[in-house]
């Protein structure tokens, strides 16, 4: 009998009688004593338990030899016999012990004394056959045979081919969210910052409130935060940068003849050239021909002419439609006393932005 080791367990109490339905849990060294009665013993399906081993040692105290042990597959498992497929075989004492070791795919295969007492010194082993069918253990699988070459692996690492040999780990970033970069054909990747090939931006931080601009295939680049009412302007070949609005299509530039603050509604008239003051529902002559962009007392302003947004107002209602005021200011009721002139403006889309669209003038009688 074969001694005891961590790899088997052994049941030293032999069977005396069968049939014995093996079922996958009992211990791998099993005894049978054939003097009273040939004993049938049945094997547990193959494919249910790939790589249990069975080691079977028959006795005989008569002496006589005349019983046998009969060594029976499961179902349409087959026992592979070393001359042919059988789904049995039949053994005596001289032919003892017998081992055997499940394939998990319906096949059960005879081991050599050699395997076995190789399974007692290789637990968690992997078996694996030299060019002469010996078999042999090793710790762990090298990558021609399917496996890593490591005998442990780091948590977290990513796996890496290295040709034949072993393969090597990468360590993740220790910053959350930095993604795998491929260093070429010929280096390992790396955690790191994508680059704009790979769908990145090539850079590590940006800045905050700035617009990202492209680079062709360099990092992009990141303007600077626009001031307030700054707009981002195009600047040819040169990346494009926040700067103060240009007078728009309709806007002039006017001498004041009085104090006008910018976003007031502003009168164009003839005073040794044309000037501009403040428009006035009280004064006929002082009806709305635009606003001021820029505010003044003495100088020059720039006024927009006839219909644009105009965005330095305040406290306005939005939806409600304003009508011209005194000074350069805008109501939203109309003027009722007479004299008094009733010129729509338009209507407010924000608290301080008015949608100036120049209306007729009426003056009430």
């Amino acid at each position: 009998m074969l001694p005891a080791a961590s790899g088997l367990t052994i049941n030293p109490t032999p069977y005396t009688s069968g049939p014995v339905t093996l079922v996958g849990t009992e211990d791998n060294v099993l005894i049978f004593d054939v003097s009273s009665a040939a004993i049938t013993v049945n094997l547990p399906s193959s494919a249910s338990f790939p790589g249990l081993i069975y080691w079977l040692e028959v006795l005989d105290t008569t002496g006589s030899f005349y019983n046998f042990l009969t060594v029976q597959a499961d179902g349409s498992d087959n026992i592979q016999t070393g001359i042919g497929v059988s789904n049995y075989v039949v053994i005596n004492v001289q032919a003892c012990p017998l081992g055997l070791i499940s394939d998990g795919m319906g096949n059960w295969y005879f081991l050599s004394s050699t395997f076995l007492s190789l399974a007692y010194n290789n637990l968690n082993s992997v078996m694996t056959v030299d060019s002469y069918g010996n078999p042999n253990y090793v710790p762990q699988l090298t990558v021609p045979l399917g496996g890593t070459g490591l005998a442990t692996l780091t948590a977290h690492d990513l796996l890496v081919g290295a040709d034949a040999g072993n393969v090597t780990l990468v360590a993740p970033s220790a910053t959350a969210g930095v993604p795998l970069v491929s260093a070429g054909a010929s280096t390992d990747p790396a955690y790191g910052t994508a680059v704009v090939a790979g769908g990145g931006t090539g850079q590590t931080s940006l800045t905050v409130h700035g617009v990202v601009v492209g680079n062709a295939t360099s990092g992009v680049n990141v303007t600077s935060a626009g001031a307030v009412g700054t707009v981002l302007t195009g600047n040819g070949a040169s990346d494009p940068t926040f700067q103060a609005p240009t007078a728009l299509a309709n806007t002039m530039s006017v001498t004041v003849t009085e104090t006008i603050a910018a976003g007031a509604m502003i009168n164009l008239w003839a005073s040794t050239g044309l000037k501009v003051r403040n428009a006035d529902n009280t004064d006929a002559t002082k009806q709305a021909d635009g606003f001021a962009l820029t505010g003044a007392s003495s100088g020059a302003i720039t006024v927009v002419i006839g219909s644009a947004p105009n965005t330095q107002q305040t406290s306005l209602t939005v939806g409600t439609r304003y009508f011209l005021g005194t000074a350069g200011a805008v109501t939203a009721t109309a003027p009722s006393s007479s004299g008094d002139l009733v010129q729509s403006l338009g209507i407010a889309v924000t608290t301080t932005e008015l949608q100036v669209i120049i209306g007729n003038v009426t003056t009430i009688a």
